[in-house]
């Protein structure tokens, strides 16, 4: 038998083992060797397989980092195959067992990673009915299915379980595939899908699976992985982005401690933490001095001057904008400027590796397992399917863990070593070199008629752009920052083309080199240009005299905007009037106000958010009070999972707006713990109200990263209205309101 039938052989003993991967297991169990090879989507087993005890496993290359997908995908299944929710398991992730699926991110879990689930069970069903059908000497159409068990229609006595009709064994039938190998895959057998209003699983608020074991902190955790004769190893970062290694010292006193050095990648291992971190203190690395940062001060000013590393995109025109806004009865500009910020995890990166001659095992809490899996395979130069990434969750991720750089470390230290290796990187590593968001800087004009209507809008954005590999790869080979990725650019007032109807429209895109890494982060691009174009369409709004969503419903280019628009005015009760509100002018020490922010996220999710704050105009400080948030996301598969990721979204982005922004100077990042990169404490936490508007006619769209796109406008357009001073700038930090107030 060759070495893939081996494997394959021996894959169904491995599901039990790393399905779910207990978290403090001391010794889990050793995996079969390699090679591991691609799992291929065009077979209906890589995606459904049903046991004799009539139990299904579905396989998904998407992972689940608490978005309750898992949960969300067992209904999507139990209701197109027809059986228990209780019955259906996931497998999620793991390189070995699933089809790659891309990175579990923007929010398109449902939207495009259930598709193939979905298609396949479907299949799935209908191969088994057809089986069922053959056995009794009736038509498919005489059958009927119910948790798993088929009966004829007329006599419900005959009937047979599906665990009966397949007993474990493989279905061996071929699926036409779509988009093979992307996050887009998708498979389409013979089956036709349910209509989802005869769904009875999909749209209960069944609770999360995860969650039990979280509360009693038995949850697998990547950092709590232990494997037998395990090195803990630390890293010795440079001390800024372009330093070189020019020497690295001895360890004395440090009985064996292991120095690992490649190109500018230097680690030291131990048999214990404590040691390790020790010993990485004690080492002495010299670094070539590195002054390459515009610093946090001029950061705007460079996007804006620095050399184009690439041509100005034309990201969307619509209409002749030069000529509307020359006819145009007022012209309005303005500057919006969005720092760069930290993914902000609470636990820093953590990863497992144990390199052998015949396989390569990671334990990553990564949210692109196919990705880690290039990235070590590039790093180590060994075929792809030598390496198996098995995902455990860490501690959020936020987009932070699509670039895995712990795990991939620890695959470089393990294979000089030869033991397996855990590598954590500390605080204060965590928050200098993560690939954070790029800072981005963005000028407006708009002109409208004498009814106050747009009648032209020109938006341009400067950015710098992302960097693709994971940090280990660049520092054992040139230690430079290369930026490979484009930025994300997106339409001002949404988060994707075609959110308001303007009939004149140009939005351009400038590029410059990366000064420090960057990748995306939770709601990618939406987040900055929501933050710009909603406040500046506020601004317009106001100065025409125009309540703020009367005047969006008068620009917004379908009935789904116009519908969370509404939804979310009388959940907030708002009372139609221009903005500032009262107290711009009361002069009382606290100004109340409310915002409004709208987005259409990939023309899958709608959502509006309505803030209501308090501003102390003694201190600047700013109280996010009560946030509203209506949300469209096509069928709601799952009310409570759908609500907890509203909540989450709404108070990532709550922080993000009050308080976060990274500092740094000409050589390095200040912002080194939670102390210079604060974040939104539990007494802080706005009272969040939510709205679904359920639409069982239309696919599931993303909903982890819509909610967190809006509270930023929806916040700075409340404190307009409560103050009457406009912060084109975040954070905001008291200090920076204060000093806006003082120049009012």
């Amino acid at each position: 038998m060759s070495s893939r039938g081996r494997f394959l052989a021996t894959g169904g003993a491995l599901i039990v083992s790393f399905g779910l991967p207990p978290a403090t297991a001391a010794d889990p169990p050793a995996p079969a060797a390699g090679p591991y090879p691609l799992r291929d989507p065009a077979q209906l087993d890589t995606w459904i397989a049903v046991s004799q005890d009539g139990s299904v496993s579905f396989y998904t290359g998407r992972i689940d980092f608490g978005q309750h997908k898992s949960t969300a995908f067992s209904q999507i299944v139990a209701d197109e195959l027809d059986v228990a929710y209780e019955a259906v398991k996931p497998v999620m992730g793991d390189t070995s067992l699933t089809p790659n699926q891309g990175a579990s991110s923007a929010s398109d879990g449902l939207l495009n990673g259930a598709k193939p689930i979905r298609h396949a069970a479907a299949e799935a069903r209908r191969i088994l009915v057809e089986r069922a059908a053959q056995r009794f000497g009736v038509e498919p159409a005489q059958l009927v299915v119910a948790n798993g068990v088929v009966s004829v229609s007329s006599d419900p006595s005959r009937r047979v379980r599906y665990g009966d009709l397949i007993g474990s064994a493989r279905f061996d039938v071929t699926l036409k595939v779509s988009n093979p190998d992307t996050v887009v895959v998708d498979v389409i057998g013979a089956a036709k899908l349910k209509d989802p209003s005869t769904y009875t699983v999909v749209g209960k608020s069944l609770p999360a699976r995860d969650i039990p074991a979280k509360v009693t902190g038995t949850a697998p955790r990547v950092h709590n992985v232990r494997l037998p004769g395990m090195l803990h190893a630390r890293l010795i970062l440079p001390p800024s982005p372009g330093s070189h290694v020019v020497s690295v010292g001895s360890l004395t006193g440090f009985a064996g401690v292991h120095v690992v050095h490649r190109g500018d990648f230097v680690a030291v291992a131990a048999s214990d933490e404590w040691t390790a971190i020790r010993a990485g203190q004690q080492l002495k690395v010299v670094w070539s001095p590195a002054e390459t940062l515009p610093g946090s001060d001029a950061v705007f000013a460079y996007l804006r001057n620095a050399p184009a590393s690439m041509p100005q995109r034309v990201v969307k025109k619509v209409g002749d904008s030069a000529a509307a806004m020359a006819g145009a009865a007022r012209t309005f500009e303005a500057v919006y400027n969005y720092p760069s910020q930290n993914h902000g995890m609470i636990g820093p990166s953590c990863g497992v590796a144990d390199v052998k001659d015949d396989r390569i095992t990671l334990y990553a809490g990564t949210q692109d397992p196919p990705g880690t899996r290039a990235a070590t395979a590039k790093l180590l130069g060994v075929p792809l399917e030598m390496v198996r990434v098995i995902p455990i969750e860490p501690s959020g991720c936020y987009g932070r863990l699509g670039i895995d750089d712990a795990t991939v470390a620890a695959a470089l230290v393990s294979r000089e070593l030869r033991k397996p290796v855990r590598v954590q990187l500390m605080r204060g590593q965590e928050h200098t070199w993560e690939p954070g968001q790029p800072p981005s800087t963005f000028s407006l004009k708009a002109g409208v008629d004498p009814s106050g209507k747009v009648v032209a809008l020109e938006q341009q954005e400067w950015s710098w752009a992302l960097v693709e590999d994971e940090l280990p790869v660049m520092l054992a080979s040139s230690g430079e920052i290369k930026g490979t990725m484009p930025p994300f650019f997106r339409v001002p007032g949404g988060g994707e083309p075609g959110n308001y109807a303007f009939a004149n429209l140009t939005v351009l895109g400038n590029t410059v080199a990366p000064r420090l890494r960057g990748t995306a982060m939770r709601s990618p691009g939406r987040i900055q240009v929501n933050f710009a174009g909603e406040q500046f369409l506020d601004e317009i709004a106001a100065a025409t005299g125009q309540d703020p969503i009367e005047f969006r419903l008068r620009h917004v280019a379908d009935e789904r905007s116009a519908a969370v628009l509404r939804a979310a005015a009388k959940a907030a009760g708002w009372v139609s009037r221009p903005s500032p509100g009262p107290d711009a002018r009361s002069g009382a020490r606290i100004a109340r106000g409310r915002g409004v922010s709208l987005v259409a996220s990939q023309r899958s999710t709608w959502v509006a958010t309505i803030a209501d704050v308090e501003v102390d105009r003694q201190t600047g400080l700013v109280t996010a009070k009560r946030i509203t948030v209506a949300v469209d996301p096509g069928i709601v598969v799952n009310p409570v999972g759908i609500e907890a990721q509203i909540e989450g979204a709404t108070i990532y982005a709550t922080s993000r707006t009050l308080k976060e922004e990274v500092r740094y100077n000409r050589s390095t990042v200040a912002s080194s713990d939670w102390l210079s990169y604060p974040i939104l404490r539990f007494m802080e936490v706005p009272d969040i109200r939510i709205e679904l508007l359920n639409r069982t006619d239309q696919p599931p769209g993303g909903i982890g990263e819509p909610p967190n796109t809006t509270p930023a406008a929806a916040i700075g357009n409340a404190v307009f209205d409560a103050t009457g001073i406009r912060l084109r700038e975040l954070p905001f930090t008291p200090a920076r309101v204060k000093a806006a107030l003082a120049t009012a």
